[in-house]
């Protein structure tokens, strides 16, 4: 089994899920400090300019500009920060409920609490802050990219088909993923390997 970590870190509910079960590799996301920062860099930019298009938008670039400015003036700079933060975050959420689409608002999530992924010869199993998702690899693309950093670890992004019902078997409920990504992650293309043969082998079913 591919791992990078120890059997004693393993939370005790994907270890109850799993028990029984063949699992190939369980594997954790780690990331540099340097990717953490150019994220964090990259939104903070993104909410600067997701506010001044709300502020053309609604026609009020007057008083929201003024109102930044006056921050500035009183060397509010964290005022700014929680404000434009607090916008891009409503704006974020609209649109994930409307449309169902995930604009990386999880990288937070993912920064607190990494998720852990573990693999089957059946499900590609996610455990996050106490909660777990299985999902037949019956619902994935076969066409499994993958980003190597160096010699062993790298990104890996599976796919899934938008054509079919996509149901959480651990707890019946019904997903709509996208994509699923594993982030600077160890052993990432002996993982894509064990993940394309169970693919073509359930699906060849």
């Amino acid at each position: 089994m591919i791992t990078n970590i120890p059997k004693q870190k393993i939370p005790p509910e994907l270890s109850r899920y799993l028990e029984g079960k063949q699992v190939d590799f369980i594997v954790k996301e780690h990331q540099t400090f340097f990717e953490v920062v150019s994220k964090i860099f990259y939104t903070i930019i993104n909410m600067f300019i997701l506010t001044f298009i709300i502020m053309l938008i609604f026609d009020n670039y007057e008083f929201i500009l003024k109102f930044i400015l006056n921050l500035i003036e009183k060397r509010q700079l964290i005022n700014i920060i929680f404000f434009i933060g607090f916008i891009y975050i409503i704006v974020i959420t609209i649109y994930e409920e409307l449309f169902k689409k995930s604009l990386h608002i999880e990288f937070y999530r993912h920064l607190i609490h990494p998720p852990i992924f573990a693999g089957t010869d059946q499900q590609l199993i996610i455990f996050q802050n106490g909660q777990i998702a299985a999902l037949s690899w019956r619902h994935f693309n076969p066409s499994i990219l993958i980003s190597l950093k160096d010699k062993q670890k790298g990104n890996i992004l599976f796919r899934l088909y938008n054509d079919q019902k996509i149901i959480n078997e651990y707890d019946g409920k019904e997903l709509k993923p996208k994509a699923i990504q594993i982030n600077s992650v160890e052993f990432a293309e002996k993982i894509k390997k064990i993940a394309r043969k169970h693919i073509d082998m359930i699906q060849g079913e």
